[in-house]
């Protein structure tokens, strides 16, 4: 599935305080992307996955310590612009590249996670714009392209806010059938926003129920977004139409249907908008496709 970040679109806003960050926290923050291996599509199922594998294959994260207490200190905000090579301000992992063209618009460049070949990790880091500050709240929006696959696309992106994990590639929380190191699970540790586009098993009580959409049991893995906070799921928003003719569709993850010419081509899907705010007082607010798929109010995180 296609994924990827387009030009001009990754903003980061942070309120920071001069709190001493922990031994264990990496230097850099911001945005991470793994991508999960899948094996679940055959070659001739490929597609396009600039976020993450398969039909839907990315894993955005964003890695973040939320500080209390401190003195105030400057906020960062900073713009990525993808016109030009990013690797001063970022670092790839396995499979994960910067294509210099066929972004919004078309004449930009993106970030891609992963092509649309089976089995391969991506992962990117952006480096620390606030001088090793903790980061007590946040703010990131972004262009998405999503889509691309089979029938019934695999994986999914995860925003993880993760100020432990070390390893961009592994170490995923476990997800409600039991499997392991999941990037579109979230991270076990910190606040992770999951979009996950496989139904992987559980209690079977949302898709039993006949994959309704909104918010969802917390006991069965759930196509659309989830919400989990030091390795605990705490919210899930179902999207369960896959492959949405339309790409504005607010209940599809996908960004656009798929190319029954083309397997694997992005060339019918569209660029849509994806917002994150956390407050400092730990309102979640999450917005896909112009819609809010947090409460009403926001998600009480802490």
């Amino acid at each position: 599935m296609q994924s990827c970040w387009s030009r001009s679109s990754v903003a980061f806003h942070e309120s920071a305080v001069s709190h001493q960050r922990p031994a264990a926290i990496p230097q850099s923050h911001g945005i991470r992307i793994p991508l999960e291996e899948d094996e679940r599509c055959q070659p001739s199922e490929k597609k396009t996955n600039t976020m993450k594998l398969h039909q839907y294959g990315s894993i955005l994260g964003v890695a973040f310590c939320l500080g209390a207490g401190g003195i105030r200190s400057q906020a960062g905000s900073v713009t990525y612009n993808f016109d030009s090579d990013p690797s001063a301000i970022l670092k790839l992992f396995g499979t994960s590249a910067w294509v210099p063209t066929d972004g919004n618009p078309s004449s930009g460049g993106y970030l891609s996670i992963t092509d649309a070949i089976n089995s391969q990790r991506g992962a990117i880091v952006f480096d620390d714009f606030d001088n090793g500050l903790v980061v007590k709240a946040f703010s990131f929006s972004m262009d998405v392209r999503i889509g691309g696959g089979t029938d019934s696309p695999a994986d999914a992106h995860v925003h993880a806010g993760d100020p432990v994990l070390s390893d961009p590639l592994n170490g995923w929380a476990t997800g409600p059938n039991g499997e392991s190191n999941l990037p579109e699970e979230g991270a076990t540790t910190g606040l992770s926003i999951g979009f996950d586009a496989w139904y992987s098993g559980g209690d079977n009580s949302w898709n039993g129920a006949g994959r309704p959409g909104g918010s969802a049991s917390l006991t069965d893995d759930v196509i659309g977004m989830s919400v989990r906070i030091d390795n605990k799921l705490v919210y899930q928003y179902a999207l369960p139409t896959l492959n949405a003719a339309v790409g504005t569709d607010p209940t599809s993850l996908q960004t656009g249907p798929q190319d029954a010419n083309t397997a694997g081509s992005p060339d019918l899907l569209t660029w849509q908008p994806l917002s994150v705010n956390l407050a400092e007082d730990g309102t979640l607010v999450i917005k896909y496709k112009g819609v809010e798929l947090t409460p009403p109010g926001g998600l009480h995180t802490t």
